[in-house]
C-alpha cells in the first residue's frame, strides 16, 4: 500500500508527467517507516516551469500548515551538477568544484556556517 501521496502541483510543472513519459517506482523510507514513490522524468529545462516550482518551495516553507511532503532532485548531466530540494532546505552539489564556485560566492550569505566552512576547506 502506498501512503504518500503524489505532489500534483510540482508534477504537473513537467511536460513530460503531462504527456505520461515518466517510469515510477516505490521503496521504503526507512526514517517515516512508509512505502513512497519515486518518478523520474529525463527532460530539458524547457520543459519544465522550473520558476513555479522555486515559487512553491518558498510558499510552502512558510505555510505553518503544508503538509505535502515532496522532494525534487534535478540532475544536470552536462555540468555534472544536481539540485535537490527537501525539508526546507536546497542542497547543489557537483562533481566539479569549478561549477560550485560561482554559485558559492553568490549565495555565500545564505549559507550555513559550517557548510560553508565544509566547501572553503575543499578549495
Amino acid at each position: 500500500m502506498l501512503t504518500s501521496q503524489r505532489d500534483m502541483y510540482i508534477l504537473n510543472q513537467f511536460e513530460a508527467f503531462k504527456q505520461g513519459d515518466f517510469i515510477t517506482k516505490t521503496f521504503i523510507d526507512e526514517t517515516q517507516e512508509e512505502e513512497k514513490e519515486q518518478i523520474y522524468f529525463e527532460t530539458t529545462i524547457n520543459d519544465i516551469k522550473h520558476k513555479n516550482i522555486l515559487t512553491k518551495f518558498i510558499h510552502r516553507d512558510y505555510d505553518r500548515d503544508n503538509g505535502i511532503n515532496s522532494r525534487v532532485f534535478f540532475i544536470h548531466p552536462e555540468k555534472q551538477m544536481y539540485l535537490l530540494y527537501f525539508d526546507s532546505e536546497i542542497t547543489i552539489g557537483s562533481n566539479s568544484l569549478d561549477e560550485l564556485k560561482p554559485l558559492f560566492n553568490k549565495y555565500e550569505q545564505y549559507i550555513g556556517i559550517k557548510r560553508k566552512q565544509s566547501f572553503l576547506e575543499q578549495k
